[in-house]
């Protein structure tokens, strides 16, 4: 399965979601362990900054709604979790935030992409969820973590809110973008 279309259910809401990041020289600590990273990933980029959000806040309104509301009429809504890169996030924990703020009763997924768009296994696993009956929220973490530029690029975030049921209601959500 490669793409989104192909996944049973219905889509509820998707779109992309954006927030200002701030950078931060790496201090000695961080620089060691991207360090090591670097050799495992064999990569020698030149990284002396790690970007963050200020407050680690990427959802608007509209979309905290859209996910209580959710979460509320499906106790077993499943996170699924898309990120990129191997940096520790210490500074940008979203995944823990979306747990403890969240209000997720149900599973929750972390997967490492290595290409743009969805992949594979996430894409896998949010159909065999759909064919459970468990609705699913992916979200594809596309925020740069680290790089060489003093001015931090914006946090992305794409999302997808997938129903099991054919006949669920379509709800909407802002921003709305394909």
């Amino acid at each position: 399965m490669a793409r989104a279309d192909d996944l049973p259910g219905r889509v509820l809401a998707e779109g992309r979601l954006e927030a200002a990041q701030r950078a931060w020289p790496l201090d000695g600590i961080d620089a060691a362990w991207l360090e090591a990273w670097l050799c495992r990933a064999d990569a020698e980029p030149d990284w002396r900054y790690g970007y963050a959000q200020e407050n680690g806040a990427l959802f608007p309104a509209a979309l905290a709604t859209l996910l209580a509301s959710e979460a509320a009429r499906h106790p077993g809504l499943a996170l699924l979790y898309q990120h990129r890169g191997g940096w520790r996030q210490s500074k940008t924990p979203l995944l823990q935030k979306l747990l403890a703020g969240g209000g997720f009763p149900g599973p929750a997924y972390a997967l490492r992409a290595q290409e743009a768009g969805w992949s594979p296994a996430a894409l896998e696993l949010a159909a065999c969820l759909l064919a459970d009956g468990v609705p699913c929220l992916l979200l594809d973490d596309l925020t740069p973590r680290l790089g060489a530029d003093p001015v931090a690029p914006p946090a992305r975030l794409r999302y997808l809110l997938l129903s099991a049921s054919e006949a669920a209601p379509s709800l909407s959500s802002e921003p709305q973008h394909a």
